[in-house]
C-alpha cells in the first residue's frame, strides 16, 4: 500500500511515519485524513500541494527569527537534546503554519497575550499536518506556552512500542524490588507513572476543552516558577504552623493493643496512629487546600470551586477561601449534602455557596462533574481545586507533595518515639491523597509494606463497592489513565458507607505501585469500618471519620498477624460529620461491648 501514500505526505516523514500512526492506519493513510492534510499544509483546493523549491537537506538548518523569538533564552533543555542541530524543517513548517500564517513566509510576531475570549480551538481542518505534535483542541498559543515551560502537549493513552518498553520496566521493577529508587523518578515529565496518568485529552471536560488546556498551562507554569520558590514555600510553611497547627502528633493505641492481646494470647503489634484529624478543619485536606489557594491567589484569581463527598475536602476549600478573601463555590451530590450534613452547615457558614448535585450517582463522581463543568463556563476568575491526586497531570503531583508532610512528619516522629521505622504503613484509599500523602516518605525503603485499604462496601458486584485496585481495570475518568470502576457500556459506578471514598477512579500513581508491587492492596467492608468507628471511639477516645475506620480495619488485622511489628496507620479525619448519620441508621453498633467487636477476634 506504500505506493498509494501521496509524495507530500511522504515528504512530511521522511524517516517514514511514527509508531503511533503506523500502527493507527497500517495501510497508510484513509482519505479523509490525506483531505485534512492537504488542507493543512496551506493548499484550499484538490490536489496535493505544490513542491517547495527545492531545499536538498542542509544541516545544520538555520533558525528562522520567528522561533528565535519564541524562545527569547534560547530553546528549554528537551528540545535541544531532541534537535541538537536545530529544529528539522517539518517543525519549522509546522509552526509556520501554527502561528496564524498560510504561507511560506514568516508569521508576523503576534500580540503579547491575545484576549482569551478571542481563543478559540482550530476546527478539525486548521489542524498542523502531525497531529501527534498538536491535540485538536489546543491553540497555537498554547502550544507555544507549553513549549516554553519544557513539556510535550497531551499525548492521551499509551500504545504500541512505548507501552511495550514501559511493561518491561515494570517487570523488572517487579522482578527486583530492591534495585530502583522510586523517588524522584516518577512521574516523568509528561506526568506518567508507568502508563498511568498524564492528560488524556478526550476526557478533559465537554464544555470548554480550551479553557481547561489554558488551565494546565497556567498550573504547570506555576510548578515550574513559583511553587519552587522561596516566598511560597514561606508562606505555606508559616500556614501550616500558625493557622493549621501542623506538624500534627503521632499516639500509640495502647488500650486497643491490650483488647487485642487478651484474645491473642498475649500477643499484639504497636499500633500507632498519624493525627491528621487534628487538623484544622478536622481532616489533611487543608493540606493541600491552603496551597492551592496560594496558587489562586498568584494566578489573580477571584473564586474557588471544587467537588466534594464527604465534604472536608469543600470545607477545606470553603476555610481557604474565607482566610484569603475568595469567593467559593461547592459542588456535593445531593445524597451527601443529606448523609454530611455537619460540614454542609460549616461551609455555609465559612461564605461558601454549596450547591447540590442531582444527576446520575448523585455523589463524589458527580459533583466532580459539575464542578468541572462551571469552571469550564468561568475560567477567567476561577481556579478549580482538585481534592485528591487524581485528575490531569500535573494535579496527581502537585498533591501528592503538599500532602507528603504526613508521611515525613510521623517517619521522623515515630522514629523519635521507638528508635525505628515501621513495619507497615497503613491508609484509606478513595482518590489516595491522604495514602499517597502517607506512603511517600517510605516508597524507598522496600522492606516497609505499604497497604492502601479499599472500601469492600456490601458486595463484590459491580456498584456495591468502590475498589478500584482489587476490582477495576485499566481506563480513563476526569483526565487521567488509571484503574476505574466501568461497565461494558461505559457507566461508572461506586458505594462506600464512607462518601469520602465513594469514587469509581484511582490516582495513577496508585494503580501504578499496584502494578509494581510496591503496595499490597487490601479492603474493609462497611461492617468492619463501622466496628472500627466504634471501637476506637470506645477504647481510645478518638472518633475517627468513616474513612479513615477502613484503614485502621487494616491495622488492627496487622496487629493480631504481626505481633513484633509496628503498624503506623494514618487516621485522615475525625468522624464528627459521621456521628448522626451513624447513629441514626446504625445504632446497634453503639451498644457492642468495647471488647466484643469482631475485629478484635483472631
Amino acid at each position: 500500500m506504500e505506493d498509494q501514500v501521496p509524495e507530500f505526505i511522504k515528504k512530511m516523514f521522511p524517516n517514514g511515519p511514527p509508531p503511533h500512526l503506523k500502527e493507527k492506519y497500517p495501510n497508510g493513510p484513509p482519505p479523509e485524513i490525506i483531505e485534512m492534510l492537504k488542507k493543512s499544509v496551506g493548499n484550499q483546493g484538490s490536489e496535493a500541494p505544490k513542491e517547495a523549491p527545492n531545499e536538498k537537506q542542509q544541516a545544520p538548518p538555520e533558525i528562522p527569527e520567528f522561533i528565535k523569538k519564541m524562545f527569547p533564552n534560547g530553546p528549554p533543555p528537551h528540545l535541544k537534546e531532541k534537535y541538537p542541530n536545530g529544529p528539522p524543517p517539518e517543525i519549522i513548517e509546522m509552526l509556520k503554519k501554527n502561528v496564524g500564517n498560510q504561507g511560506s513566509e514568516a508569521p508576523k510576531e503576534a500580540p503579547k497575550e491575545a484576549p482569551k475570549e478571542q481563543q478559540q480551538a482550530p476546527t478539525a481542518n486548521s489542524a498542523a499536518p502531525s497531529a501527534d505534535i498538536i491535540p485538536p483542541f489546543m491553540t497555537p498559543e498554547m502550544l507555544m506556552e507549553m513549549m516554553k515551560l519544557g513539556i510535550s502537549p497531551p499525548k492521551g493513552e499509551i500504545k504500541g512500542e512505548e507501552l511495550e518498553k514501559i511493561e518491561k520496566i515494570m517487570k523488572g521493577m517487579r522482578d527486583d524490588k530492591y534495585s530502583y529508587k522510586y523517588t524522584g523518578n516518577y512521574p516523568d515529565n509528561d506526568g506518567y507513572f508507568g502508563m498511568f496518568g498524564g492528560i488524556m485529552e478526550e476526557k478533559l471536560t465537554a464544555s470548554n476543552r480550551a479553557a481547561f488546556t489554558n488551565c494546565l498551562i497556567e498550573t504547570i507554569g506555576l510548578l515550574k516558577n513559583y511553587i519552587p520558590t522561596d516566598e511560597f514555600r514561606n508562606d505555606l510553611r508559616k500556614i501550616r504552623r500558625d493557622f493549621q497547627g501542623r506538624p500534627t502528633p503521632i499516639y500509640e493505641c495502647t488500650r486497643i493493643q491490650e483488647l487485642i492481646k487478651k484474645k491473642n494470647n498475649g500477643k499484639c503489634g504497636r499500633i500507632f496512629l498519624k493525627r491528621e484529624d487534628l487538623n484544622h478543619t478536622g481532616a489533611h485536606k487543608i493540606n493541600h487546600c491552603m496551597a492551592e489557594a496560594l496558587m489562586a491567589k498568584k494566578l489573580g484569581k477571584t473564586c474557588l470551586c471544587c467537588g466534594t463527598g464527604a465534604g472536608q475536602h469543600g470545607l477545606a476549600v470553603a476555610t481557604a477561601a474565607a482566610h484569603f478573601g475568595l469567593d467559593c463555590k461547592v459542588f456535593m451530590g445531593s445524597i451527601d449534602v443529606a448523609k454530611e450534613h455537619p460540614n454542609v452547615s460549616k461551609m455555609k457558614v465559612l461564605g461558601a455557596e454549596v450547591i447540590p448535585v442531582d444527576f446520575g450517582g448523585k455523589s463524589l463522581k458527580e459533583a466532580n462533574d459539575a464542578s468541572i463543568k462551571y469552571f469550564g463556563e468561568h475560567p477567567e476568575e476561577t481556579f478549580q481545586c482538585i481534592g485528591s491526586v487524581v485528575a490531569v497531570h500535573p494535579w496527581p503531583l502537585l498533591v501528592r507533595e503538599f500532602q507528603r508532610c504526613i508521611g515525613d512528619e510521623a517517619r521522623e516522629q515515630l522514629f523519635d518515639q521507638t528508635g525505628r521505622l515501621p513495619n507497615h504503613v497503613v491508609a484509606c484509599l478513595g482518590g489516595g491523597s491522604n495514602s499517597i500523602g502517607t506512603f511517600s516518605a517510605f516508597l524507598d525503603n522496600k522492606d516497609i509494606k505499604l497497604y492502601p485499604v479499599e472500601p469492600l462496601g456490601r458486595g463484590t458486584k459491580f456498584g456495591d463497592h468502590a475498589s478500584c485496585l482489587l476490582y477495576g481495570h485499566r481506563g480513563s475518568l476526569h483526565g487521567t489513565y488509571s484503574y476505574v470502576l466501568q461497565d461494558e457500556n461505559g457507566e461508572y459506578k461506586s458505594h462506600s458507607i464512607a462518601s469520602g471514598l465513594c469514587y469509581p477512579c484511582v490516582g495513577p500513581e496508585h494503580a501504578f505501585l499496584k502494578e509494581i508491587t510496591r503496595t499490597i492492596p487490601s479492603g474493609a467492608n462497611d461492617h468492619e469500618a463501622l466496628e472500627a468507628f466504634f471501637l476506637l471511639s470506645k477504647a481510645e477516645g478518638i472518633i475517627p471519620a468513616l474513612e479513615s475506620s477502613h484503614g485502621f480495619v487494616q491495622a488492627v488485622k496487622l496487629a493480631k498477624q504481626y505481633p513484633d511489628d509496628i503498624i503506623l496507620c494514618n487516621i485522615s479525619g475525625r468522624g464528627d460529620k459521621d456521628v448522626d448519620y451513624v447513629m441514626e441508621n446504625y445504632p446497634q453498633y453503639a451498644d457492642i461491648k468495647v471488647d466484643e467487636f469482631d475485629l478484635l477476634k483472631c
